[in-house]
């Protein structure tokens, strides 16, 4: 378009963009905030049996963390929260899990890996409809997992001084680590040292307000079904570095590649890597039970799963086609309903994973 047009066109999108982002804050109360809209951005309130468990004020609660993946090993580390759900005559305790909430994390595995954070967490900034989000983060991969780049990662898995193919990731490794007649081994040549600090935040608009979930509850039984769906297209331009490709960029966090617990349980962590990327989870979270032990309430919840994704070239590829699946099921414990410890077990044709972690996958 013309360089006028063009300017007036930025100027129009700043505005807009500054009228959506600046004009509420400071201007809305918590009330107005929560029911800006009556429409489908609605906000929902929280499940009856959860306000009824909810704990007014602040409290510091943590827990050491013991974690297991398939890929970086078994993991040590602790975190402790600190979370402030204000008053119950406040009109957003009905609506949000806390009105405030910040965590610091150290965490290291048995293969090295070092992930260490500070996170904190706001929704509904200054009464308005805005969440505010940031982390400082300090990540060490001693045995990241490089397979290519691009649709080139969905063929079978395969190296160079091998000839053919593999059909499971354990026969695959196995080949890469035997010692060759001349003493040589390919033991490291999937496997990268990968370092990274990051310091990082996001500012969210409340659009749909939750009303998108939905809840089935089994009629006279005590026991819920929530039905949980997520997919993504991830879309990355310019000259990305390899150590890069591999980012899918969320409002909470980053996840690493398609492979592993945050998007395509079963397979190895960076399995399929490129600059575009698709996929998407379906999980059926039912809670079986749900207890009270002195002040503290826990639950019981099994989630069975499919997960489903690939990579491709360009986003003119963009298709069904090689799309690579896994699935299982998985075993979470609720503690006062802000604590999740997850058992994940994904199945795929490359082989399997075992994940044990916190919080639900999304």
């Amino acid at each position: 378009m013309p360089a006028s047009r063009a300017d007036e066109a930025g100027r129009f999108l700043a505005a807009t963009l500054a009228t959506l982002m600046l004009g509420p804050l400071g201007v809305l109360g918590p009330r107005a905030a929560l029911a800006q809209s009556n429409g489908p951005d609605a906000k929902q309130p929280l499940d009856a049996r959860v306000l009824a468990a909810k704990q007014e004020g602040g409290y510091v609660t943590g827990l050491p963390l013991v974690n297991y993946d398939s890929n970086v090993g078994v993991g040590f580390g602790a975190r402790a929260y600190y979370y402030r759900d204000g008053s119950r005559d406040d009109p957003r305790f009905q609506y949000t899990p806390y009105l405030q909430r910040v965590y610091g994390q150290a965490f290291v595995t048995t293969e090295g890996l070092q992930y260490h954070t500070i996170d904190y967490d706001v929704p509904y900034l200054l009464g308005s409809p805005y969440r505010l989000r940031a982390a400082a983060v300090f990540e060490r991969n001693p045995v990241a997992y490089y397979f290519g780049r691009g649709a080139s990662t969905l063929a079978p898995l395969a190296f160079p001084a091998q000839p053919g193919s593999f059909a499971t990731l354990a026969d695959y490794e196995s080949a890469l680590a035997r010692v060759r007649p001349d003493g040589l081994t390919f033991a490291r040549y999937d496997r990268y040292l990968f370092t990274r600090p990051v310091l990082g935040g996001s500012l969210e608009r409340d659009l749909l307000g939750g009303a998108a979930g939905t809840t089935v509850q089994a009629p006279e039984a005590p026991t819920h079904l929530v039905v949980a769906a997520r997919g993504v297209y991830s879309v990355q331009f310019g000259a990305v570095p390899f150590f890069e490709m591999n980012t899918l960029a969320f409002t909470d966090t980053d996840a690493s590649g398609l492979g592993g617990l945050a998007t395509l349980r079963g397979f190895a962590q960076d399995r399929f890597v490129g600059k575009v990327a698709a996929f998407c989870n379906l999980e059926l979270r039912w809670t079986l039970f749900e207890r009270s032990i002195g002040a503290q309430r826990f639950g019981l919840m099994v989630a069975p799963f499919v997960d489903a994704g690939r990579v491709f070239d360009d986003v003119r590829d963009t298709g069904l086609t090689g799309t690579r699946r896994g699935q299982g099921g998985a075993v979470r414990v609720v503690w006062n309903q802000a604590t999740i410890v997850s058992v994940d077990c994904g199945l795929s044709d490359e082989g399997s994973g075992i994940y044990v972690s916190f919080g639900q996958q999304f």
